[in-house]
């Protein structure tokens, strides 16, 4: 009896140990790269994953583990880009008006995950494309930026 109550038990530990995901949202992890290198490729990284999607789901996002710790989420029909620096932490900025165009725009002119994500302007040319959401929308997500 002790057995099998002990067998349950485990059963059942492992089964809450499973991500859930979102059937909402698109998330796709990457793992390996140091933090800086992330950073860098992460604004690449979500735009080539929503672009190579079926454009089914209502968010898309990247998140990275490891190392280079972050989340960045993507609403295309609500023109959201939210990025979260350290999960656990709680969500960073919020950015509306974020479309396809304008997140060739970052790429094209090289704009970093840590660009985004840190205190002040990324530059004047910018200003027109990047307008902080306030108050902050709450988006849905596979990640935990908030515990």
């Amino acid at each position: 009896m002790i057995l099998k109550l002990r067998l349950i038990l485990q059963m059942l530990f492992l089964m809450s140990c499973h991500e859930l995901s979102h059937p909402d949202v698109d998330t796709l992890y990457i793992d390996g790269k140091d933090r800086e290198e992330s950073r860098a490729d992460a604004i690449n990284t979500l735009y080539d994953h929503y672009m190579n999607s079926t454009k089914e789901k209502e968010v898309y996002e990247v998140i990275a583990r490891g190392n280079g710790r972050f989340i960045i989420n993507y609403v295309p029909e609500l023109k959201l880009l939210t990025l979260c620096g350290d999960p656990g932490s709680g969500w960073g900025p919020q950015f509306k008006e974020v479309d396809e165009a304008a997140l060739q725009r970052l790429i094209n002119d090289k704009i970093t995950f840590d660009d985004l994500h840190g205190v002040g302007s990324i530059g004047s040319a910018f200003d027109s494309v990047l307008v902080r959401n306030n108050p902050m929308y709450s988006v849905k997500t596979n990640g935990y930026p908030s515990i």
